[in-house]
Order: C-alpha cells, then structure tokens, then sequence
C-alpha cells in the first residue's frame, strides 16, 4: 500500500478508451459503444426521449454502420448468442434491423473474418465496406441472394492502427497502419 500522490512503479494494466460508433437508419440514430449494445434513437419522438436497445441485436459489438446497399445494420466484432466473438461479422435482414436469425425468408446472415485476432474498424466505400483486423484488411461486397454479402482479403499486413484512423475522400479511402500510411481506391497502395 501507499499513500496519496506517491509514485507507483510502472503497471501493465492497460484499458481501451469507450469509443462509439454512429450510423443514421433512415432519419434515425443507431449508436453502439465499443464491446456495448446497439441502440436506435427515433428522431420522431423529438430529443426529449433516450435512445433504446435493438430488439434481437448483438448483445455486444465492437461497432456497426448501415451497408450501402440493400440496408442491412451490420455490427463487426459481434456476440454469436453465446460470446463475443472478435473476429465475427453479423447483419441484420435488408430495412429491418430487429431481424438478426438468418432463414430462407430474410436476408440476415454472418460470416467471420479470416486473418488477424480482432476487427479493429470497417468504413463505408464507393460500393463495399472496408475492414481492418489488427494485421490485415479487407473488402466486404454485397452479392445478393442467397449469401448477400461476401468478403475478400485485400492485403495481410494492412492493419490500422486505431478504430477511427481512416477518412473516406472521393472514392479513395486513406487510414493509417501500424507503420505506414495507406490510400485504397480499389488496390491498396
């Protein structure tokens, strides 16, 4: 033990800040804080009410965002029903983002990501969602029925460095690596 305002020797207990990510769903707020539930805000109900729980979402995510294609939420980092999985990507089906159990009347679904210990951050392109795990990167592209959403690894040490350390200009995407900085237009360079 020690007292008030004495030093202490160095520790090698780290924590992650509580970062959030945001999406709109339609004219609504879809929130979720990092390794947290996913909220919807109803902006009809006017800034008095709080924002609630998805019915049927992840219990955990690491983040979401709205596909540009089709509507679908998809959280990255999600929990499968039983844990979180780091690596696991979960949609919900197309304009409706309480229906999470894939079947053969929806278009909900899952894959996991290949290549890397955790989904670090994902961002929206042209026509494809971009995806970083601590050590590579990768492309997830809308295909349709029955599958609907596929992915494909762009680079193996094309990792980024932080959740947010990307920035999406005129069809190319720029994010800093682990020891390098980055643009993707279709090709990583």
């Amino acid at each position: 033990l020690s007292t008030w305002g004495t030093a202490r020797s160095s520790s090698n207990i780290f924590t992650s800040p509580r970062t959030w990510s945001f999406d709109l769903w339609g004219e609504d707020l879809i929130a979720c804080p990092k390794d947290g539930g996913i909220y919807t805000w109803d902006a009809s109900t006017g800034v008095g009410t709080r924002a609630t729980v998805i019915t049927n979402a992840p219990t955990k995510a690491k983040f979401i965002l709205t596909s540009p294609q089709a509507r679908h939420l998809i959280a990255f980092g999600a929990h499968d029903g039983v844990s979180q999985v780091p690596l696991l990507i979960r949609w919900s089906a197309s304009e409706d983002n309480t229906t999470w159990t894939a079947s053969a009347t929806n278009s909900a679904g899952d894959l996991i990501i290949t290549g890397g210990s955790e989904i670090l951050s994902a961002a929206k392109s042209d026509n494809e969602v971009l995806i970083w795990t601590d050590t590579s990167m990768h492309v997830m592209y809308y295909t349709g029925a029955p599958y609907y959403f596929g992915i494909r690894q762009v680079a193996e040490t094309g990792g980024i460095i932080g959740p947010h350390a990307h920035v999406s200009i005129a069809g190319k995407t720029f994010f800093m690596g682990i020891n390098n900085f980055y643009v993707y237009d279709g090709r990583l360079q």
